[in-house]
């Protein structure tokens, strides 16, 4: 506990940032135990409270040009950045596209229109962004061998850009399908992965699964062991064999041409006779089975969504898989969208089984229902079974690309399918687009009823273009209190890769050899507050200011963390000193030797400005 001075000119609070609840991509399972798994942990609720020292004496002021040397071997890494200004609004990522599908360029302000719950709203920001210049690919690296082997790219400071997760559903796609998968995710891996990107690997099975890394060739051995995993069987292995359409049809909605159908299907493939009866009893089994492979599946596309809730950078989740029926688990599928939603996570899907004509008769490997045979007391006739079997065929389609749809189109993702180049596909759904227009708005009268809000963007003369953006998002569940609020902004701008300068603050690095194993890092930051707002009580100068510094791996994942806040208490001279020397602030991490990347986040309570600058740092002895 803490000791108080009544008037203190300046007091610190400070505690280590940490991040309560800890999701990982690990096999299913699998206990998140060791200091490693630490590193993925999620930030799910609002800042730790404080619980520090308040000092009696003022904390001692430094220019930036005054912070000094750490002793020791060092290595001193500066970096300050022209940074862009933050906005509160709700924020519209749109890209417009062409009938070739190519991103329309050059659209203006005035061409879109943005409706909440079908009221026109005011476009209080408008964007247009392009994707930076791509790092190099390790084709590219390759050429480049010949660079000294001490001399940093120029690049190696930056932090990691863009996290891809990509969901291999072994649950419920073919040995071929999967084999299609690998090796599409391998030509992806090689063509496209560059510095700058992160990619993470998990299956729905659960049986493979490595952490976000550059890492390409871990991430190649990684796919070279997908296979196909049904837990339990698969009851496309019985006779008959089911799909998980037909069966939702029998059992949930009680759907007498479903029926029909899979007494036929038995019939086509040579199963013993079914009755009505049978054939329900049958349909049952089969139904549980798939239920509980589609609602696993779907609670570990939710946990993923959360991994990647906290990825520093742009957040792309690929979910690579021929579809499956949900089964009514709209709370889980509702879940997973609103969680993306709240993070800015983007889900895409890829179907891999190509381009595909789902009528049996185009294709002699399949089996053709056909009418069952008279039995001592049974003589079942189907109507029309050749209509029949061309529709099931159909729907069965349609319905399997339904939860892969409404996952992309509601955060704001696409859909890639009935296409056989895979390879594209991915490329194209883990990619930025060429151009893209940020809209935002600040909505009116907004109740903090936690309810869903559907958004639509339209452009004043559509011309044959097609624009896609997220469906809608949340409003909050309660209204926040200031400091509610403040604690908010931070964490969200600690877990966002988005330079903001609304306060001149620098920030530099310094380290020295511990141990052989460790080394110690000094993070110093310097503030101009001449920026500052102070509010003017009796004689006193009064401002509190929040300092967070969170270290990353060179994939992005979290370190450790620290957080100050700092209450400014300045009689004349006090202020008169602050304004001239600045506002210094050190922070010290023990790490091991390797590539880190800081995130300072500065903000102060009265004029809600708010600073969030990144710098690197590599540690090698």
């Amino acid at each position: 506990m803490g000791r108080t001075s009544g008037r203190a000119p300046v007091s610190l609070e400070e505690r280590r940032f940490k991040l309560p609840r800890t999701y990982a991509i690990a096999l299913r399972r699998t206990p998140v135990s060791s200091r490693s798994k630490a590193l993925f942990q999620i930030l799910s609720a609002g800042l730790m409270g404080f619980a520090g020292m308040v000092l009696d004496c003022p904390l001692q002021l430094s220019s930036s040009a005054a912070l000094g040397q750490v002793p020791g071997k060092s290595g001193i890494h500066e970096k300050t950045e022209v940074l862009r200004v933050r906005r509160t609004e709700v924020l519209v990522r749109v890209v417009v596209r062409d009938a070739s599908g190519k991103a329309v360029d050059g659209l203006k302000q005035g061409d879109f229109r943005l409706l909440d719950n079908g009221k026109p709203q005011v476009i209080a920001h408008f964007e247009m962004e392009r994707p930076a210049a791509p790092s190099l690919t390790p084709a590219e690296v390759a050429g480049h061998a010949s660079t000294a082997k001490n001399q940093p790219s120029p690049r190696a400071a930056e932090p990691p850009r863009r996290y891809v997760l990509l969901v291999f559903d072994n649950v419920h796609s073919s040995f071929e399908s999967l084999v299609r998968s690998r090796e599409a995710g391998e030509k992806f891996l090689r063509a496209t992965m560059n510095s700058a990107d992160r990619v993470a690997i998990v299956t729905t099975a659960g049986d493979l699964a490595v952490e976000f890394t550059g890492d390409s060739e871990q991430l190649e051995n990684t796919l070279k062991r997908l296979k196909p995993n049904f837990h339990g069987g698969s009851p496309l292995n019985d006779c008959p064999r089911l799909s998980d359409y037909v069966v939702d049809r029998v059992v949930n909605y009680e759907d007498p041409d479903a029926l029909s159908f899979e007494m036929a299907q038995a019939a086509g493939q040579g199963c013993p006779f079914l009755t009505p009866f049978q054939a329900e009893a049958f349909a049952k089994a089969a139904e549980g089975v798939y239920r509980g492979a589609s609602i696993e599946s779907l609670k570990l596309l939710e946990r993923m969504t959360g991994r990647l809730a906290s990825a520093p950078g742009e957040r792309n989740l690929i979910l690579v898989s021929r579809g499956f029926v949900a089964f009514k688990p709209a709370e889980v599928l509702d879940r997973i969208i609103e969680r993306a939603l709240r993070a800015g996570v983007v889900i895409s899907a890829l179907d891999p089984e190509g381009l595909i004509n789902p009528s049996p008769y185009t294709d002699a490997s399949q089996e053709i229902p056909v009418q069952p045979p008279p039995s001592p007391g049974e003589n079942v006739t189907i109507p029309n079974l050749p209509a029949l079997i061309e529709n099931m065929a159909t729907t069965t389609q349609t319905a399997d690309w339904d939860v892969l749809a409404d996952l992309a189109e509601s955060t704001g993702g696409r859909y890639f399918h009935n296409n056989n180049d895979i390879f594209f596909g991915l490329r194209e759904l883990a990619g930025s687009p060429e151009v893209s227009y940020v809209l935002a708005f600040s909505p009116e009268d907004l109740k903090p009823d936690g309810k869903f809000h559907r958004l639509k963007v339209e452009l004043a003369a559509s011309k044959g273009l097609t624009v896609m953006a997220r469906r809608g998002y949340f409003a909050p569940t309660k209204t926040l209190d200031a400091g509610s609020q403040a604690d908010q902004e931070v964490q969200d701008a600690v877990f966002s890769r988005d330079e903001v300068k609304e306060l001149p603050v620098e920030v530099s690095t310094q380290f020295h050899q511990v141990d052989p194993r460790t080394a110690s890092i000094a993070v110093l930051v310097h503030l101009d507050a001449n920026a500052l707002t102070f509010r003017k009580e009796g004689d006193r100068s009064n401002d509190d200011l929040t300092f967070v510094t969170v270290v990353f791996d060179r994939d992005g994942n979290y370190v450790d963390g620290h957080r100050k806040r700092i209450q400014l208490r300045l009689t004349a001279s006090g202020l008169a000193k602050v304004l001239g020397d600045g506002i210094g602030i050190r922070d010290e991490f023990h790490l091991a030797p390797g590539n880190y990347w800081v995130r300072e986040v500065v903000r102060d309570s009265e004029g809600g400005a708010l600073s969030a600058l990144n710098t690197s740092v590599d540690i090698s002895f």
